[in-house]
Order: C-alpha cells, then sequence, then structure tokens
C-alpha cells in the first residue's frame, strides 16, 4: 500500500533531449535553407472588430512594356499596358449575374401581383436562356402550389 503513495523519480532525458534535438535540427535546418519565394506588400493593421481586405489598387497582367531600361521618363508617361482579359471576364459575369437577378426581380414581382403569366424582356431571354426557363418553371410551380393552398385552406 505504501508504495502506491511513493513519487518515483523522473527522468528527463527521455523527454527533454529530443525535444532539444528537434530545436537544434530545426535551427540547423533554418540557417542553410533558402526561401523560393519572397512576397512583400503595403498593408495596415486594423483591429479584429474591423477587418479589412488588403489587394492592390491596379491590378493585372502586364502585357507590353514600352519603355525599356534606361529611357528616360516624365511624371504621366505611359510604361506598360495591362492585358483586359480579366478584365472583361468580370463584368461579362457581372452582366449574367446582373441579367439574373433581374429576371428574378421580375417572377417575383408577378408572384407578388398574382399574375397567370410571366414574361421577361427579349435582351435578358436571349442573354440568359437558362435562367429565364428556370424562372419560368419556378413561377409555374409557385403558382399551382398557391392555388392548392388557397383551395385546401377555402376547404
Amino acid at each position: 500500500m505504501n508504495r502506491l503513495f511513493e513519487d518515483e523519480e523522473w527522468n528527463y532525458r527521455y523527454a527533454v533531449v529530443p525535444i532539444m534535438l528537434l530545436f537544434v535540427a530545426f535551427m540547423l535546418w533554418a540557417s542553410f535553407s533558402e526561401l523560393d519565394e519572397v512576397v512583400r506588400g503595403d498593408g495596415k493593421v486594423v483591429p479584429s472588430g474591423q477587418t479589412k481586405i488588403l489587394q492592390h489598387l491596379e491590378g493585372g497582367i502586364v502585357s507590353k512594356i514600352l519603355v525599356k531600361e534606361g529611357d528616360h521618363v516624365k511624371a504621366g508617361d505611359v510604361i506598360y499596358e495591362l492585358s483586359q482579359a480579366s478584365f472583361d471576364a468580370d463584368y461579362k459575369s457581372k452582366d449574367i449575374e446582373l441579367k439574373s437577378l433581374k429576371a428574378k426581380e421580375i417572377r417575383l414581382l408577378r408572384e407578388i401581383d398574382f399574375k397567370d403569366s410571366v414574361s421577361f424582356p427579349s435582351y435578358i431571354e436571349s442573354a440568359v436562356p437558362d435562367i429565364v426557363l428556370n424562372e419560368r418553371l419556378i413561377f409555374d410551380e409557385n403558382k399551382r402550389s398557391t392555388k392548392q393552398k388557397i383551395s385546401i385552406a377555402e376547404d
């Protein structure tokens, strides 16, 4: 019974020595290894309650460099041109999203007014035909469901 309450002597070598060896190995690796990539940027430290997104003002892919090393440039001179591909793609996706939301708005307004049918402007139908079809199907299903609920309530 007395052996149960006796303290055994702790042997630190089994825990501390491997940790020390790993630390020394890490320090050696860190001192001799090279970084593959370095990224620098400007930013601002903001308290955690006010999160901000850091991004560059003018971004993109350089498509053409208009000056050579050693050329003299003045303020206002154009020194490079950016590729418009990413901006064009972003514009097209936002335009499709806008037309999709407009089609949804038209459908919802027709549902609110208890109309029997829904029609979309031709510029929306030609731009997003799949979404227009889907909005029509949703309109028809919601109309059928509303009529069924009214019928049940009247009974």
